[in-house]
């Protein structure tokens, strides 16, 4: 698989949909919550992977 360039206009345009669709709902996973889960992939403990909310 290769990289995808961050600047294709394809990937921009993603990017501002997930950001009008956050301006309009207000849901989200706060970083601290996405790191913990990705941290913890492959372990022992895995936890279940954290749910959008109002922020």
């Amino acid at each position: 698989m290769g990289v995808t360039n961050p600047w294709a206009p394809e990937i921009l345009a993603e990017d501002a949909r997930r950001l009008e669709e956050f301006e309009r709902t207000r849901e989200g996973v706060p970083w601290e919550e996405v790191r913990a889960w990705m941290q913890s992939w492959g372990t022992g403990c895995e936890l279940p992977p954290p749910k959008p909310r109002k922020l």
